[in-house]
């Protein structure tokens, strides 16, 4: 007779074995949902077939349904028991012409069955969000293995502690430093309390705002009506800047004043805004924790030619130049022997090197420490440093490797790198004046194309490309196939 005994489609959940009936209706915190929907399953597949055999419909055509039953059972389980409410058509056909007994037994499960007129609010169950490692300056830790090695690298290193508590006591000048006070700074980078007056007195920011106090909220004012490109573009990026950092979260206070900052520089500067200035921006206001100071810094890195000669002009024509002044420097060297044989141009590293200054390169850390040196040495450190880090890192790579294999191999190196004690005193001991950089820029011009945008009238004028492939490759650096480097190489020669 309909339904089957139990006998026929007792189940098993966990380790406790119980018939259809005590499943149906128990209130079992121990069976996760996953396990409680396979079990449905095979309780329906049994029911279906004894349905089939005794010549029955389909799931719900019980008789009583149309007097409400169904309806009552829904309510029942939304207010005790939401995560049953899936079983309703199983239980009506288990228990079809016995729904009395079903609701006696629920009552004595549960509680009492709600009235018609009672209000139900179903409960739902709370998902466990996964717990995120940040590290401390509210970054995502992507890569827990790397961070660790970082943390043991850096944090457990008693010397490290012992110079910073020197730099504190020392109370330097940063206007002026000695060679000792160098020595000192440059091995292991200064410590982020110090950060705000090293870099305003590094970067000559202090005296300069001193003179123009009011500059930055002038600025401002005249970006409430600008509508530029630098504008839109700003508006575009602001999401896009660490999304991973819970200080520039959409709304927060971060976030606002990063805006404010890259607004503020749009308007000062002939520059604009390029993309990556958001990226720069940001860590300043992390570290300096002053919305003018990080305007006054940016403006600076950006504007002034001991930092960067041109690297955010539309053109970007002295980005392309310093490119291939380090790839003339490493032609000759083993290092760029092995880099070009094995395809890897170092044109998709250095733009990431230069005009995020290394950010998302290395380490935070790591970066913070190039910065501090950086600010005092100027772009001839930035390049020789660069120099440096593209000799380690051909050293690294295997001839028989193929090109995805060496990318992994690279970005797991920089991922790691830190102390950067020993690159920053090759670097450091490399003789590359900024004289001597000036002269192979002269010779290391990039080609220049015909534009009708700048055409004077005489159709013979020529300008330096916008270089919209350099801007393409921004967007896809490490994600360039081996064959497409290949053939840009054989272009080459």
């Amino acid at each position: 007779a309909y339904p089957p005994s139990q006998d026929d489609v007792e189940m098993t959940a966990g380790d406790e074995w119980w018939g259809v009936e005590e499943f149906l209706l128990r209130k079992d915190s121990t069976v996760p949902d996953e396990e409680f929907v396979k079990i449905m399953k095979k309780i329906d597949g049994h029911l279906e077939r004894c349905r089939g055999a005794r010549g029955m419909k389909t799931v719900g055509t019980c008789p009583d349904d149309d007097t409400g039953v169904r309806m009552r059972l829904e309510r029942f389980y939304s207010k005790h028991a939401p995560s049953h409410l899936a079983s309703v058509d199983v239980v009506l056909d288990f228990y079809c012409n016995r729904e009395e007994e079903l609701f006696k037994k629920l009552e004595a499960e549960y509680g009492p069955e709600p009235g018609m007129d009672e209000t139900i609010i179903v409960k739902q169950p709370k998902r466990e969000e996964k717990t995120l490692m940040r590290d401390r300056y509210g970054f995502i830790v992507e890569n827990c293995k790397a961070y660790v090695k970082v943390k043991e690298l850096l944090y457990n290193t008693p010397e490290r502690d012992k110079t910073f508590e020197k730099i504190r006591k020392m109370k330097i000048d940063y206007h002026n430093l000695s060679n000792a006070e160098k020595a000192i700074v440059y091995k292991w980078g200064l410590p982020d309390d110090e950060r705000p007056k090293a870099w305003a007195q590094l970067t000559g920011i202090d005296a300069k705002q001193q003179q123009n106090p009011l500059e930055y909220k002038e600025a401002l004012a005249a970006s409430l009506s600008s509508n530029t490109e630098s504008t839109v573009a700003i508006a575009k990026d602001m999401d896009r800047t660490f999304p991973n950092c819970t200080s520039f979260e959409g709304g927060s206070v971060m976030y606002a004043s990063l805006h404010r900052v890259l607004s503020a520089v749009s308007q000062t500067t002939s520059v604009g805004y390029c993309q990556s200035m958001n990226f720069v921006a940001g860590i300043l206001l992390l570290i300096l924790k002053d919305e003018e100071m990080a305007y006054w810094v940016l403006k600076e890195v950006v504007s002034c030619p001991k930092y960067n000669q041109g690297y955010y002009d539309k053109t970007m024509r002295a980005l392309l130049v310093d490119q291939i002044v380090m790839k003339r420097l490493l032609d000759d060297t083993e290092a760029g022997s092995m880099l070009g044989e094995m395809g890897v141009s170092l044109e998709n590293f250095t733009i990431k090197w230069f005009l995020c200054i290394f950010i998302d390169v290395m380490p935070l850390e790591s970066v913070l420490h190039l910065w501090d040196v950086y600010f005092s040495e100027g772009v001839s450190f930035l390049i020789r440093f660069s120099l440096v880090l593209s000799r380690k890192i051909a050293s690294l790579l295997s001839p028989s490797a193929d090109f995805t294999t060496s990318l992994t191999t690279i970005d797991t190196y920089l991922s790691t790198l830190t102390p950067l004690t020993h690159l920053i005193n090759e670097a450091q001991q490399m003789v590359l004046t900024p004289k001597q950089l000036d002269a192979l820029r002269e010779t290391c011009q990039p080609p220049t194309y015909y534009s009708e945008e700048n055409d004077s009238g005489d159709g013979i004028e020529a300008v330096a490309s916008p270089s919209e492939r350099l801007k393409k490759k921004m967007k896809s650096i490490f994600k360039k196939k081996p064959k497409k480097e290949k053939k840009e190489k054989k272009k080459g020669k």
